[in-house]
């Protein structure tokens, strides 16, 4: 690839080869970045899968505009089940994140809604859900703590 740089004062123009860049994909960074890459593909045929499964339409309301698929089990919580199809559905924008009544901002109607209409996904939810660790007491939730991250955890 040639750059063309032009000396004004000199009124002279010179051609420069400009190098490639050369990509080592044994580094980690770029493995790490590919590894990102290949996960939000994944994301987009995922929900692409919702949507064809739901029939390219908001299983709340029918809408067929603007739909998006959402992770009944937050992705962030539940790596293990973000490309699990039983794990999404699909909503309009508006029963995704905006309304009252809204997935993200009601979760406990949007569970209930999932309990009634869709009971085979509801079924598939809680059991691959986790134990809340609501009935330890303090001391067995630091034990718990420190056996995940094989740390110490000083208490007073």
């Amino acid at each position: 690839m040639d750059i063309k740089i032009i000396n004004a004062k000199l009124g002279t123009i010179k051609k420069v080869k400009k190098k490639k860049k050369v990509i080592n994909k044994d580094t980690k960074k770029y493995k790490t970045w590919r590894i990102k890459v290949d996960y939000k593909n994944n994301l987009k045929k995922w929900s692409k899968l919702v949507q064809e499964r739901d029939g390219n339409k908001c299983c709340i309301c029918g809408a067929i505009a603007k739909i998006q698929s959402h992770h009944i089990l937050d992705k962030k919580y539940y790596k293990e089940y973000s490309l699990e199809i039983n794990n999404g559905v699909s909503l309009c924008v508006l029963n995704h994140k905006w309304s009252k009544f809204a997935a993200h901002t009601n979760p406990t109607w949007f569970t209930l809604w999932l309990m009634k209409n869709r009971p085979e996904q509801y079924k598939w939810v809680v059991e691959h859900i986790d134990e809340p660790e609501v009935h330890l007491t303090h001391d067995q939730r630091i034990q718990i703590l420190q056996d995940k991250n094989k740390v110490e955890i000083k208490t007073e």
